[in-house]
């Protein structure tokens, strides 16, 4: 008689889907990317403009550390991991990203003549290079990290009112939990050092 195979109960499945859904909704790249387009958007009144600086700073910031990293996981043959759940693989991109924003963020921001753009970016190039030092020795959350700043920065230029905007971190670190991406300490270090980084930062550049 063929032994009997275990089930996958509903529920265990409905929640790694929903987890998954979640991590995906919850990506650096996206929030990076959705959070510039509406940043161009506010300080642009021409929907050409809004498209073409969006497209240089998505091609700076994401775009191009994106292929490059490709580029090398094709040539080293590893699979290609768009969590780049593997510490030791993060610096390469986390450096290119770096570079982007710092180049991105100057062209930008000098253009628009915005110099809330240019702080943001330069809060993002410094959170990027504390996440690049960390993750030589360290599996930090790389989402929990880039979903606080985020929220910083809104309550920074937006007020207190927005306080609540960080509860959207509990699902998140649910969610990473859930996939086994991350230790519970590497999703509160991340959390604590997107909200540190990103105040300190913007503090010290706004004077």
């Amino acid at each position: 008689m063929a032994p009997t195979q275990a089930k996958t109960e509903p529920s265990t499945d409905f929640k790694r889907t929903l987890a998954v859904w979640i991590s995906n909704a919850s990506n650096p790249v996206l929030l990076v990317a959705v959070s510039l387009i509406y940043i161009t958007n506010r300080y642009v009144d021409e929907l050409q403009e809004v498209i073409g600086w969006s497209i240089t700073g998505l091609t700076l910031i994401v775009i191009a550390p994106a292929l490059i990293y490709l580029l090398v996981s094709r040539q080293y043959d590893k699979k290609i991991d768009m969590d780049i759940t593997n510490r030791a693989d993060r610096p390469l991109p986390l450096m290119l990203a770096s570079l982007g924003a710092l180049v991105g963020g100057v062209i930008v921001s000098n253009r628009l003549d915005s110099p809330n753009l240019l702080l943001m970016s330069q809060t993002l190039v410094a959170m990027l290079m504390v996440l690049t030092v960390i993750s030589l020795v360290w599996k930090i959350s790389i989402h929990a990290s880039t979903m606080a700043a985020l929220v910083t920065l809104l309550v920074i230029f937006r007020g207190r009112d927005l306080l609540p905007l960080y509860l959207l971190l509990i699902p998140l670190a649910w969610a990473r939990l859930e996939l086994k991406q991350h230790t519970i300490a590497q999703l509160i270090g991340g959390a604590m050092l997107g909200v540190a980084v990103t105040y300190f930062a913007s503090a010290l550049l706004r004077n």
